[in-house]
């Protein structure tokens, strides 16, 4: 692919029925053709919206990194945050359990017409069809996706009653193309459920460059270097640490299929908090030691029989782990903390 070239990704659930991959013994023919009938039918779909928004070139994980070779797999998967973040637009499909459940639907428009009401001096009201609040929303419980919801700088989400649209300026539907109104009481879109990715306006939810903005804007203002053992901790903590925070709430409650995956499934957002933060161990930033160490794990469970993270990082549970915030005030004393990695035993 040229560079700097403009092209879409694809967010999907892989489901556990057999889809088309990219594998040693067929990365030859792959290069001189790929017959769209031995796709899935949600890789089609994406590839025809594709088209229709006057794209080339689409980016689908299991066609484009080779599956069966560990190298080039470690090598692709610490580059998918990058990718994720320089695409166009983001293609989701919410609703599709497995790849061959599609993106695309057939569906009555006049489900999703808005009947604007009016009461008087009272804000007016809409009646609207709340089918999609109640949709599981397969694909946002897989924990791979929560980085491509948060790194993408466009998303559009092929829902199975609507369409839906996130950016850094607004969230819109076919029911508000123009829009979601802060009076509307239900928030139906795919990925509302992340709290994440939510901001003060109900108009917008949180990309890259939102997060980027806001954690220069944090810095500046305090006007606190980057640095261990400098600055004032309890003055820089709690914006910053709260975004962290609820990232890592929310993505110790998602599902991987291969557990191994728990430290570079994050690693495009890791990326992104490392310029304000700094150095970072197993998910742990050094620069908020010893504030890291107040995390719990809840639901039941045990620790994975092989090691993968020291036991005092969150990474090495598999649980929902929960920040314990209200003890903030406890370890702000702890003005320069110091902190070495010295390796796992």
């Amino acid at each position: 692919m040229p560079k700097r070239v403009r092209y879409l990704t694809l967010s999907h659930c892989w489901g556990k029925l057999h889809i088309l991959r990219l594998l040693e013994s067929n990365e030859d023919s792959f290069h001189l053709d790929i017959r769209m009938q031995s796709l899935p039918k949600t890789f089609q779909d994406a590839i025809h919206i594709t088209r229709r928004l006057g794209f080339s070139y689409l980016w689908i994980d299991s066609l484009c990194i080779i599956q069966d070779s560990k190298e080039d797999w470690l090598r692709e998967a610490a580059l998918m945050g990058k990718i994720y973040k320089n695409a166009a637009c983001n293609i989701a499909a919410p609703d599709a359990s497995s790849g061959q459940q599609g993106c695309l639907y057939p569906r009555n428009p006049r489900t999703i017409q808005p009947e604007p009401m009016n009461y008087g001096s009272e804000n007016e009201k809409y009646l609207v069809n709340e089918t999609d609040i109640y949709d599981d929303h397969v694909l946002y419980s897989r924990a791979w996706v929560l980085q491509e919801a948060i790194l993408a700088r466009r998303t559009l989400d092929c829902g199975r009653g609507q369409l839906f649209w996130r950016c850094s300026e607004m969230r819109a539907s076919e029911v508000f193309p123009g829009g979601v109104p802060t009076n509307i009481y239900h928030d139906d879109h795919p990925a509302s459920k992340f709290k994440a990715i939510s901001t003060d306006s109900d108009q917008v939810m949180i990309t890259a460059n939102i997060l980027e903005r806001r954690l220069s804007s944090l810095k500046t203002r305090l006007q606190i270097p980057i640095a261990p053992g400098r600055g004032s901790l309890e003055r820089y903590t709690e914006a910053p640490f709260a975004f962290w925070s609820a990232i890592v709430g929310e993505y110790t409650k998602m599902k991987l299929t291969k557990d191994t995956d728990r430290i570079v499934a994050l690693a495009g957002i890791t990326d992104v908090f490392r310029p304000f933060f700094g150095d970072h161990w197993f998910g742990m930033w050094r620069i908020f030691m010893p504030l890291e160490l107040l995390w719990q794990a809840g639901g039941t469970g045990q620790r994975p029989s092989t090691l993968r993270a020291p036991t005092w990082s969150w990474f090495s549970v598999e649980r929902p782990v929960q920040r314990r915030q209200e003890k903030m005030e406890c370890v702000s004393a702890y003005q320069h903390p110091y902190c070495e990695q010295r390796g796992l035993a």
